[in-house]
């Protein structure tokens, strides 16, 4: 049975179809892969950054709430010691 010119397109058409098909769809999973990555680098970035706005936050209320803090932060900012503090100076090596 020979197969006529119309149904003959139709399959080429079909085949065709589905070949574009799998191909777009490997390529969407290749590009859904590289967002998930993406994704999860992200969220450790921003676990990170939380983690540190935290310690931020709990230095800033630390530096509210106690003048020792204050005074040790001011000291240590302007590179100075205090009356009863000791300098330790140790070599580079």
């Amino acid at each position: 049975m020979a197969l006529r010119p119309i149904r003959f397109l139709r399959l080429v058409g079909l085949a065709v179809l589905l070949a574009y098909w799998a191909w777009n769809w490997l390529a969407g999973q290749r590009e859904l892969r590289a967002a998930r990555q993406e994704w999860q680098a992200l969220a450790g970035q921003k676990a990170a950054l939380l983690e540190q706005v935290r310690q931020l936050r709990k230095e800033v209320e630390s530096l509210q709430r106690d003048s020792e803090a204050q005074g040790r932060a001011a000291r240590q900012f302007l590179g100075v010691c205090g009356t009863r503090e000791k300098v330790v100076i140790l070599p580079r090596q």
